[in-house]
């Protein structure tokens, strides 16, 4: 098995993802970091082992340079630091237990935080 090389987003790649059309500058984010994410500190581990979840991701109004992905329990922000996608936030949030009819209302996640505070610039859209 090789080894991955890591390389940084080319100038092409920068701009798609400053003023390329947004639909597809997100899309090439989000499978750039998936392959070369770095981390700021050691990622958070997760313990929930589920089959059949899928990512959800979430972006700043308007950007594709940075994003959250929730999946199994774990929270991250990633953006676009020299040229490298980096997970510079992470929080455990709580999943839904639906066998024990408990869909996580009025439960709180443990956080651990990495980073900044730009998670709370998000807008509901």
């Amino acid at each position: 098995m090789g080894a991955l090389a890591v390389n940084p987003v080319a100038p092409e790649q920068r701009l798609l993802l400053q003023a390329g059309e947004l639909a597809e500058a997100r899309s090439f984010g989000i499978r750039r970091a998936g392959l070369q994410a770095q981390y700021v500190r050691n990622p958070l581990v997760t313990t929930n082992q589920f089959e059949g979840f899928s990512n959800t991701f979430l972006f700043l109004e308007g950007e594709a340079g940075c994003f959250y992905s929730i999946f199994t329990g774990v929270v991250s922000f990633y953006e676009l630091k020299g040229g490298f996608f980096v997970v510079t936030w992470q929080a455990f949030v709580p999943l839904a237990s639906f066998d024990k009819g408990d869909l996580a209302a009025g439960s709180t996640g443990s956080a651990s935080r990495a980073g900044n505070d730009r998670h709370e610039r998000f807008s509901a859209s």
